[in-house]
């Protein structure tokens, strides 16, 4: 069996991935969502054997970021399952690949980035010859007025990281994943709905324009809700990150008031022993009387 690998991305999640990465001054790391796509074909050659292809495609379509570095894992690499299942909710089942930027001209992969990549692996239940990481990394002119990128998806497969060929789909592609069976999403079948507009009787470009239009009023209103929910979001860090310093304050305190209740502990048996030691003598001193 020949078997064969290749992450294709669409214009849009791609575009959306280098934004988010470049919006951030430092590092940035998040998940790829989207689907694996696999087929299998058999072809008979001239000897009359049949050979079979099976062919993957790590197909990406969304990006969900992180809000910091370290954010689903310790210093050592070990990763919060419960926080990862409960930061990711609906989009935990489709995760296929994870990304970490970094604004380096080079960029190498380290011990507890292999860790972290097999941990996710496992806890996605992914097989680990198909989810990948994504190294992406940047570099700028001196003043700024041209970026450029680079990226390089990676697989391990029999403990060695090799690369996978990467695919940006556009809509001049005769096989592009805009044309494809999937169903569009509820939000835009509802969309598509409130035009009350036929695409086969209408004109094209009235009903492109009115499409157009209600993408973005819908656009805006989400827009909106993101930003209440981004603020709701940022506030709730803040007061946990508030939570954890008076915790450890109250901690602090707690220590200083055991030790110093330790040497209270400690001053009153010195003070038994004194009296101890004084009333001996008092009572040898009687008896030599």
């Amino acid at each position: 069996m020949i078997q064969t690998v290749s992450v294709s991305a669409s214009g849009p999640a791609f575009s959306f991935l280098l934004y988010e990465s470049l919006k951030n001054e430092f590092c940035q790391e998040g998940f790829l969502l989207g689907d694996i796509i696999e087929k299998e074909t058999k072809t008979i050659t001239d000897n009359d054997q049949q050979q079979t292809y099976n062919t993957k495609v790590i197909k990406i379509n969304a990006v969900v970021p992180c809000p910091r570095t370290s954010y689903f894992y310790n210093s050592v690499g070990k990763i919060n399952e419960a926080k990862l299942k409960s930061f990711l909710g609906n989009n935990f089942g489709k995760v296929v690949a994870w990304y970490k930027y970094k604004p380096l001209s080079s960029f190498k992969l380290m011990f507890r980035e292999k860790l972290i990549h097999k941990q996710l692996s496992d806890f996605f239940n992914i097989a680990q010859d198909s989810f990948s990481m994504c190294l992406l990394i940047s570099d700028c002119t001196i003043n700024g007025s041209t970026h450029s990128f680079q990226q390089s998806f990676l697989r391990n497969k029999n403990n060695r990281f090799e690369p996978l060929p990467f695919h940006i789909v556009n809509l001049t592609d005769k096989k592009n994943c805009y044309k494809s069976a999937e169903l569009p999403s509820a939000s835009f079948q509802g969309i598509i709905n409130k035009l009350k507009l036929d695409p086969k009787t209408s004109q094209g470009v009235t009903f492109i324009t009115r499409l157009q239009q209600s993408v973005q009023e819908h656009v805006e209103s989400v827009i909106e809700d993101l930003a209440v929910e981004e603020e709701t979001l940022f506030n709730l860090e803040e007061e946990i990150r508030h939570l954890l310093m008076n915790k450890e304050d109250n901690e602090k305190e707690i220590i200083k008031e055991l030790s110093d209740s330790e040497l209270f502990q400690e001053e009153v048996e010195q003070m038994k022993e004194t009296i101890k030691r004084d009333r001996k003598k008092k009572g040898k001193q009687a008896c030599a009387k």
